[in-house]
């Protein structure tokens, strides 16, 4: 399988070559499920099939885009290429480009995708590049796909507008991310960032466990739902759509029962019943909770997931 490489800023290459997962990526000899395990979830979702992934995915095609992904396809931070490869299973999907900064990530890209996708590897194209710079023709892709990478962008409106520009009209991007509640503030959304990793965690990245590390330090950032709305039409996009989609799972077993009640209703109902009930000062905090949904598909997921949905 080739891989393809994008002009990348030397920068850019820099903090790549120096990030955790790059060293570990370098060394590494695990198969094709441990890889995917570590490399895709962070090896915080031991309990995640491939199974489980591609059915959430197609949940979420049925239910709130109303078809299958089609035609020719980017993931955005696709490291080895894990969901690229589920989405290309689909007859509908011509090919997809995985686009990821880090080169020893995408190294990794042939043994997985040789795995979830046998005989069609070639629908798979692996790309080290930047996803603020692609190196592909205006109006030339049908979709982009995010999986909890985007918010590492350092300027949405930068990355939304090369997204916007390589689209065709009529085209989509679906992230898979994290939303936070629009009741927070900056000082809240910076809080965030300058929490300690734990010493346990520090020391996997080859940090001194005394050294001080935050999440702003590796190279993360927060945004509030308002903040990704924003960003999306203000570019150009003529649509957005966010959707909250939580777990059925809880302590207090009344509360499970009526979540999961709740899951069999169609997700577009349900959304519009928690939008009305709900209020706005009680939409989540570690992600916003704005047109929620419950469904049981996520609970091997390691967080909630925020469907966002940008129409161009």
């Amino acid at each position: 399988m080739k891989i393809l490489t994008w002009t990348i800023s030397p920068a850019l290459v820099q903090e790549m070559e120096e990030h955790y997962k790059s060293r570990e990526a370098h060394s590494w000899s695990g198969d094709a499920e441990s890889t995917i395990r570590e490399f895709t979830f962070d090896g915080v979702a031991p309990e995640l099939t491939n199974a489980k992934c591609e059915k959430f995915l197609h949940f979420v095609e049925r239910t709130l885009l109303s078809h299958q992904l089609s035609g020719i396809g980017i993931e955005v931070g696709a490291g080895p290429g894990t969901w690229s490869a589920f989405i290309a299973r689909a007859r509908s999907v011509e090919k997809m480009y995985a686009l990821d900064a880090c080169g020893p990530i995408v190294a990794l890209a042939p043994k997985v995708v040789q795995a979830i996708l046998p005989g069609n590897e070639h629908k798979v194209i692996p790309v080290v590049g930047d996803f603020d710079h692609m190196e592909l023709p205006d109006n030339s892709l049908d979709f982009a796909f995010d999986f909890f990478s985007l918010h590492h962008s350092t300027n949405l409106d930068r990355t939304f507008r090369e997204l916007f520009r390589i689209l065709k009209p009529g085209g989509i991007v679906l992230c898979f991310d994290k939303a936070r509640a629009d009741v927070l503030t900056d000082y809240d959304l910076g809080s965030m960032l300058d929490q300690e990793y734990s010493d346990e965690f520090k020391k996997k990245m080859g940090i001194p466990a005394g050294a001080s590390h935050t999440r702003r330090m590796n190279g993360e950032n927060e945004y509030r739902l308002r903040d990704w709305r924003a960003a999306f039409l203000g570019v150009g996009f003529s649509r957005f759509e966010h959707f909250n989609v939580a777990r059925t799972v809880s302590s207090n077993r009344l509360i499970a029962i009526t979540k999961t009640f709740f899951a069999k209703l169609p997700p577009r109902l349900q959304a519009i019943f928690t939008r009305l009930v709900i209020p706005a000062s009680k939409r989540g905090v570690s992600i916003s909770a704005d047109h929620r949904i419950y469904s049981s598909l996520v609970a091997d997921f390691p967080k909630e997931i925020s469907v966002m949905i940008a129409t161009k």
